[in-house]
This record gives C-alpha cells, sequence and structure tokens, in this order.
C-alpha cells in the first residue's frame, strides 16, 4: 500500500507541475482573464481524460471547456502545442543518460535532436508565420485554415522565449522525472539494483519512443522499450513485465482516471460552442 501511495503521489506531484506551467502559458498569452485556481486546475486535468489519443490531441478538450471562461482557442491551443514541444525537450534531455548506457539506441536519440531543433528555430522566426496571415489561399477553406494555423504558431512562438523557454524546460524536466521516479521505486522493491538516474531515463525514453509511434497513448511500444530495458540491466522477464505493468497503471492510467473524475466534475462537455463556432465558419467562408 504505501508503495502504491508513493508511485501515485509522484503521479500527482507531476500534474501538479505542469498545470502550474500550463497556467503560465495561458497567462502569457490572455493576462486579462482570471480563471479560478480550482475551476483551471479541474479543466487541466479533464484532458487526461483522453491523453491515450495519438499525439495526446484528445487533451485540447481543454478548449471546449475554457473558451466559456474567456480564453480564446488560438490561445489555448498554442499552450497546449508548446506544452507538447517542451515535454518532448524535457523526455530527449532525460533520455540522454540511456544513449550513454544502451548503444542500440544512440542513434535513434541523436537522430530526434535535430528534428526538435529545426522545429524550435521554425516556430521562434516569428516573421514566417505573420507573412502567412496576409497571404490568400485557394479555395477559401484552405485560406482560413491556413490563417488560423498561422495565428496559432505567432501565439505559441511567445512562449518560447529564452526565459518562458527556461522555465517551461525546468519544469518539465522535474515532472517528467518525478513520474520515472516511480519507476525506480517499483524496481526497488522487485529487489532489482538499478541507480535512480538510470530509471528515469529507462522511462523518459520509453516514453518518448512510445510517443513517436503515434500509437494511442504509446501503448504498446512504450511497454516494450520499458520491458526491454530493464531485462538488459539484469531483470528477469516476469519482473520486467511487472515493472512495466506497474508503472504504466500509476502513470498513463492514473492520468485517466485523475481526468475522468475532473471531467465529472465539471458537468457536460460544451459541445455546442464547437458546432456554432464550425458553422459561423463555414458561412464566413462561403461570402
Amino acid at each position: 500500500m504505501s508503495l502504491w501511495l508513493l508511485i501515485l503521489g509522484l503521479s500527482l506531484l507531476n500534474y501538479v507541475m505542469r498545470f502550474i506551467r500550463w497556467k503560465i502559458y495561458i497567462n502569457k498569452l490572455q493576462p486579462s482573464v482570471v480563471i479560478p485556481f480550482v475551476t483551471h486546475l479541474k479543466i487541466y486535468l479533464a484532458g487526461f481524460a483522453l491523453t491515450t489519443t495519438p499525439g495526446k490531441s484528445g487533451e485540447l478538450v481543454r478548449s471546449l471547456y475554457l473558451v466559456k471562461l474567456g480564453i480564446q482557442y488560438k490561445n489555448s491551443v498554442s499552450a497546449f502545442f508548446v506544452e507538447r514541444f517542451i515535454d518532448l525537450i524535457s523526455m530527449l534531455l532525460l533520455s540522454l543518460l540511456c544513449g550513454l548506457i544502451f548503444t542500440q539506441y544512440q542513434t535513434l536519440t541523436l537522430a530526434i535532436a535535430p528534428g526538435l531543433l529545426l522545429l524550435f528555430v521554425l516556430l521562434r522566426t516569428n516573421s514566417i508565420w505573420e507573412r502567412i496571415q496576409g497571404v490568400d489561399f485557394r479555395p477559401r477553406l484552405v485560406c482560413v485554415f491556413v490563417n488560423k494555423l498561422a495565428k496559432i504558431l505567432v501565439s505559441s512562438s511567445s512562449l518560447l522565449g529564452n526565459k518562458m523557454l527556461l522555465v517551461g524546460g525546468v519544469i518539465g524536466v522535474f515532472a517528467w522525472g518525478a513520474e520515472g521516479l516511480a519507476l525506480y521505486f517499483i524496481s526497488d522493491a522487485l529487489a532489482l539494483d538499478i541507480d535512480p538516474l538510470v530509471a528515469i531515463s529507462i522511462y523518459s525514453i520509453a516514453v518518448l519512443l512510445g510517443a513517436l509511434t503515434f500509437i494511442p497513448g504509446g501503448l504498446g511500444g512504450t511497454e516494450a522499450v520499458m520491458g526491454l530495458m530493464l531485462m538488459t540491466m539484469g531483470a528477469s522477464s516476469s519482473d520486467a513485465l511487472v515493472a512495466t505493468l506497474v508503472c504504466r497503471v500509476a502513470t498513463l492510467w492514473f492520468a485517466v482516471f485523475v481526468g475522468l473524475i475532473a471531467m465529472a466534475s465539471l458537468g457536460r462537455l460544451p459541445t455546442s460552442l464547437l458546432v456554432e463556432e464550425s458553422t459561423m465558419r463555414c458561412a464566413r467562408a462561403e461570402q
């Protein structure tokens, strides 16, 4: 029981730290709107109910709740986009130790870095997206889509300044490091001789590679990588399986459970807002 309390507590710490970062992002993008802390926390946690979708895209459900409170779609989507980007960087940093221990993952780990660097440069180049907003594409629906995407990327770039990047990155490293520690305590309970930093690195690269498969929740890929790495560190196949399953229950599926509770507490999902906006958008496009 004490082990479960410990590892679930580490997962909760991860959620709280990421919420603080999210709140910083939303306040930066739309400082004029003040949302009650508890309400905002519940909205953020509600996104975890759909975290098993590809790229965690289902977490964008937060935008449906936040728009009722005055947060524009482009701002909540920008915060989500930057959050995912910073999480990838944080995971990559935490997984570097695995690249030194497991030579078979060195090339893959190093290959991810240039892609993230290129994406970072593109996001920071604000002038590109500002110019695109003024281009009149055809057909009209393409123009609407491209211009809205450009607005989101312009908003995203404001969250990637030096100070915001440092704050977001530090929070990301500590938040995901906390969940990585859960794997260490699980391994320790199974009498596996694994260093805490190695456990954090194994967890990070397993989640990172699972995310890159774009399979919902990284299911299958994350578990396979985590189990194989634990076996390479000397764990038996049965111990590696137990450690992997317990870790995933305490992180991924616990997040879904927390998200469902938060969503239930918020009441009915305001899908009508999306329908109304989509109708208005199509009407404007036809004019």
